[in-house]
């Protein structure tokens, strides 16, 4: 919806709603106030329901560049009679067209200004003809542009933008392998303690505090009970409900219960990072962004504004399962964020506190120094950009090139085949924005040469009919247990991987394996690996639940034996923090998506 005001004191504004967001564009102060008034009514048809803008990123360039123009014009004509859209004549482009290449020779930047300035004006002219041609509706919210004429020889300046050589934009290039692998370990080491503190330290003092009594001395858990019962506090409000409590950090206890914009910091990056996402999709992301749950994937629903309102809404299937996947990430955030979320009401996935006690949705804008503080936090260093062997100065982290990271690393892996990573653009700009970029020179320079040099080859070679060599026999008993992180070979089942259903110890070989799920906790083709732990950990908590529905013999009869299988025998093959980590996914709001088909209405303990 698009509404333009008019108040009393001939204010004029805009209010433009694209997706839910809403903005108010205003043209006060702004010069030349008959010909502002016509910019406004085409700025107010641009962004409508059938304008040629379809988001708020573009609805705030076109008002820049509508700015730039009005003020020029203004600087330049200050003595002259009052212009309007009619007036405008070629050489008012010309001279704007050489302004911008003046004050931004050496940047690409001035020339979006100039085209979204040539567009407006080319669309305000179109949109007026059709106008005149048609009876416009009296209740349409949308000023008329039928009153603008261009002259004729303006109209034909239309048809090219610059008569300049503008440079070109330089691309936005992807971080090398060990920067991405340096973002990566860092991540892992802030969500580690991020989990700790709230998961564990913040819940078991929550669970020792209660009310706090006034007139006697505060204990730190009691502050944390009254922290997650009314929200972050300030420590000028709690001298003033407690007296003087020197001993009480409240700024500190505030982060036992609610994560910090620099808490959920690494979240972002890592799922930037892992799923390729719009970094502005991920700050949009909504709570209930996980759909179509199915076994070790999951497909997360995000609002791309960039591809306009009939394509908004997109999806991405990701990993699911271990706590540092995609899924398993949403789902930590999720647990985190659960108590802001219910005291804010926000729909959002990242809820926070923002500043030193405020609730709220962080924005993660880049340059801020939440980032910088990440980078020096973990002593990040840009190794390419020492001269001569000096002093490395620290990452610039750019949040936009993250998305450009995981783009060539998925070019690595697929070997440049364009359907495997242009998954979300067409093949043309996949290749023009991705493909092209400086850090694949080296692999495009080594394909081209490696292609001649297999040319070559195959015009020379003889043919070779010798039978190769058999393959290595692949071992047939994997480890039960594997703790570690990384890529298990075999069937991806519930609460393990199997080596091979078709030879199970409690079947013929070569028939599907004949018993239920429950069956792989204790057979030896099974794998219980760290992507495991959370179905683990939930179906754990299931069977607890069990003791307060059966008697106790039923109980021993049924599950005990599972039981002592997960908490004696499998449980301490892992370190604690990865059992806390794979604990918060399995106590996620959201259901967990591997779960067969018999504990689909699991409840969480």
């Amino acid at each position: 919806m698009t509404l333009v005001g008019f108040s009393e004191l001939g204010r004029l504004s805009v209010e433009v709603e694209f997706h839910g967001r809403q903005q108010t564009f205003s043209f006060d102060a702004w010069p030349l106030p008959g010909l502002t008034r016509q910019i406004a009514a085409i700025f107010a048809n641009a962004v409508a329901s059938d304008g040629w803008v379809t988001s708020i990123h573009g609805a705030i360039g076109v008002h820049h560049a509508a700015r730039q123009l009005v003020r020029h014009l203004h600087a330049e004509a200050a003595d002259a009679e009052p212009l309007r859209i009619g007036s405008l004549r070629p050489e008012h482009l010309d001279r704007f067209d050489a302004a911008l290449h003046e004050r931004y020779r050496d940047t690409a930047t001035g020339y979006p200004i100039l085209m979204q300035c040539v567009r407006m004006l080319r669309e305000a002219d179109l949109r007026a003809a059709e106008q005149r041609d048609d009876e416009v509706d009296a209740d349409e919210p949308v000023p008329p542009l039928d009153a603008i004429t261009l002259l004729p020889e303006t109209r034909d300046r239309l048809s090219w933008v610059s008569r300049f050589d503008w440079p070109e934009n330089r691309p936005l290039d992807a971080y090398p392998p060990a920067v991405a692998a340096r973002l990566r370990e860092a991540t892992e080491k802030d969500i580690d303690a991020v989990v700790q503190r709230i998961t564990l330290d913040g819940a078991g003092m929550l669970a020792a505090g209660g009310p706090p009594i006034p007139g006697h001395r505060l204990a730190a858990s009691d502050v944390v009970w009254l922290i997650n019962a009314e929200g972050p506090l300030r420590r000028d409000a709690v001298q003033a409900r407690f007296g003087d409590q020197p001993h009480i950090k409240v700024s500190e206890l505030n982060r036992l219960v609610f994560p910090s914009e620099r808490d959920l910091l690494p979240f972002l990056i890592r799922l930037g990072l892992d799923t390729g996402i719009p970094i502005e999709c991920l700050k949009t992301l909504p709570a209930d962004c996980l759909r179509n749950p199915d076994r070790a994937r999951v497909t997360i629903r995000y609002l791309k504004r960039r591809a306009g309102q009939r394509s908004a809404w997109q999806t991405k299937v990701v990993r699911d399962g271990h706590p540092l996947t995609p899924g398993g990430l949403i789902r930590t955030v999720l647990t985190l964020t659960r108590r802001a979320r219910e005291l804010t009401g926000s729909p959002r996935l990242w809820v926070g506190v923002i500043g030193y006690s405020k609730l709220g949705e962080p924005s993660f804008k880049g340059g801020r120094p939440i980032i910088r503080r990440f980078v020096r936090d973990h002593d990040l260093r840009d190794v390419a950009a020492a001269a001569d062997g000096g002093e490395q100065p620290y990452l610039d982290l750019e949040l936009r090139r993250l998305r450009k990271t995981y783009k060539v690393e998925r070019i690595r892996a697929t070997r440049g085949r364009i359907r495997d990573w242009a998954d979300d653009h067409s093949v043309r700009v996949a290749v023009n924005h991705y493909g092209n970029v400086p850090e694949l020179r080296g692999e495009h320079e080594a394909a081209i040469e490696a292609a001649l040099i297999e040319a070559r080859s195959v015009s020379t070679a003889k043919t070779d009919t010798a039978p190769t060599e058999p393959e290595a026999a692949v071992s047939d008993t994997p480890p039960r247990v594997e703790p570690q992180v990384g890529s298990v070979p075999g069937v991806d089942l519930w609460v393990a991987t199997c080596r091979d259903p078709y030879d199970s110890p409690f079947g013929r070989k070569g028939q599907l394996c004949p018993v239920s799920f429950f069956g792989c906790l204790r057979c030896s083709n099974a794998t219980i690996h760290l992507g495991k732990l959370p179905a683990l950990m939930q179906y754990l908590n299931h069977i607890v639940s069990q003791r307060e529905r059966m008697s106790a013999e039923e109980w021993a009869a049924v599950h005990r034996d599972t039981y002592n299988r997960i908490v004696v025998q499998i449980l301490p093959m892992f370190s604690e923090a990865d059992i806390a980590k794979a604990r918060v996914v399995a106590e996620s709001t959201q259901r967990l998506v591997f779960l067969p088909p018999q504990l689909r209405t699991l409840e969480i303990a």
